[in-house]
């Protein structure tokens, strides 16, 4: 069977969003495939999979656990009284960043993927959950705060910079288990390649 498939280049967070990119080693190429007259120029469909099996469902996990590994920025006060009052909230008032929960679905599907043959990488959040965006990475200063922080918009907060704080609480991430389970991943959809190219 074919080995471990190795991750020199792993997985990295850019401006809060979150990129994988798969590089083989020299050796594996070489030693696994040459021989076998096997040639894999693209990675697409073990990086679709991934996504599929791995990082999608824990990013999932991400909002049901209110934060991994450690647990996101409580909200306010404040923050749970407007969320309680809100007729379109449709989830418990101490469920951190679901409030119709378009953000948590929305994370959790392929679509908002770019795949290409060695990489797969979230470059941008659609139109609809924008607010990702500022949930990632956090916003503004720490001493200050915003009276409805659910009905935000770019506007306003280009303006309020200084009067608005919203606590970084990363959902797009992994977490260090998922390493194991994308490894996995990719050595199933390689030894499925040399099986189908044996003929077995």
């Amino acid at each position: 069977m074919v080995d471990q498939v190795n991750f020199p280049s792993g997985l990295v967070a850019s401006q809060g969003l979150l990129q994988f990119d798969f590089k083989p080693t020299l050796a594996l190429s070489a030693r696994n495939f040459d021989t076998l007259d096997i040639d894999i120029r693209s990675f697409k469909e073990p990086l679709k999979r991934s996504i599929q099996q791995v990082i999608a469902p824990s990013i999932g996990q991400n909002f049901l656990s209110n934060g991994r590994p450690d647990g996101w920025t409580p909200l306010s006060a404040d923050t749970e009284v407007v969320k309680a009052q809100d007729p379109n909230t449709s989830f418990p008032v101490d469920s951190i960043l679901r409030r119709t929960g378009l953000l948590w679905k929305t994370m959790q599907q392929y679509n908002i993927w770019t795949v290409t043959q060695t990489q797969a990488a979230i470059l941008s959040l659609p139109d609809k959950i924008w607010y990702g965006n500022i949930h990632q990475a956090g916003f503004g200063n720490k001493a200050s705060s915003f009276a409805d922080p659910l009905h935000i918009n770019l506007d306003e907060l280009s303006k309020a910079e200084n009067r608005v704080y919203i606590p970084a609480r990363p959902f797009a991430m992994l977490q260090d288990e998922d390493l194991d389970k994308i490894q996995d991943v990719f050595s199933t959809w390689l030894n499925e390649r040399v099986i189908a190219r044996l003929g077995l």
